[in-house]
């Protein structure tokens, strides 16, 4: 009308999914904890790629017990409702 354009931006805001392992170092037969903002699933890979554990996990804070063999391993952990996920490295020692 007054020929002054209002730009508008194309950004869609992508709620944040909360995913946490700690700690990330253990001695064989410790638990490490996990947060997560809503249900979920999480997988434990060792070295090789090889899935050693999968376990359904729920919302909240949780304990799960660490792979018994000394070694590095990969724990990702994907959202059920959004597909979403994260990569965590633990460290597993004598």
């Amino acid at each position: 009308k007054n020929g002054i354009q209002l730009m508008t931006c194309g950004i869609v805001p992508v709620p944040h999914e909360e995913i946490n392992i700690y700690p990330t170092r253990f001695r064989k037969g410790e638990q490490m904890t996990c947060k997560t903002s809503s249900d979920a699933v999480m997988y434990i890979y060792d070295a090789t790629g090889q899935m050693v554990y999968r376990e359904d996990i729920l919302e909240g804070e949780t304990r799960h017990a660490v792979p018994q063999q000394q070694g590095l391993y990969v724990v990702r952990i994907i959202i059920r409702k959004s597909g979403t996920g994260g990569h965590f490295k633990i460290v597993v020692n004598d």
